[in-house]
């Protein structure tokens, strides 16, 4: 299994949230940049068991309000339909 893990902190952008996640999970290119894309491809498309470590969750909230909670929500709902996808937040505040 792989983890991989998030960093919060550099999530301040909807943009950025984007690149972050494309870059860090390694999707594919026709990734619509969009949340519904996201969970398309967590739930169903993982080329290999994964496991997603999300630290500084304060931070992302704090940077993207309500969108951080839409997000997470996404990775959650992924994790629950997609059995080789476990998703994991982490207080310990270090990535």
């Amino acid at each position: 299994m792989r983890t991989i893990v998030l960093d919060g902190s550099r999530m301040t952008t909807q943009e950025e949230v984007h690149d972050y996640l494309s870059r860090r999970l390694g999707l594919p290119d026709y990734y619509g940049r969009n949340l519904d894309a996201l969970y398309d491809i967590l739930s169903a498309d993982l080329p290999e068991s994964t496991r997603l470590v999300v630290y500084r969750r304060e931070a992302l909230a704090q940077n993207l309000g309500a969108y951080s909670a839409a997000l997470l929500g996404a990775l959650v709902e992924a994790g629950r339909e997609n059995p080789h996808l476990q998703v994991v937040f982490d207080s310990g505040g270090e990535a």
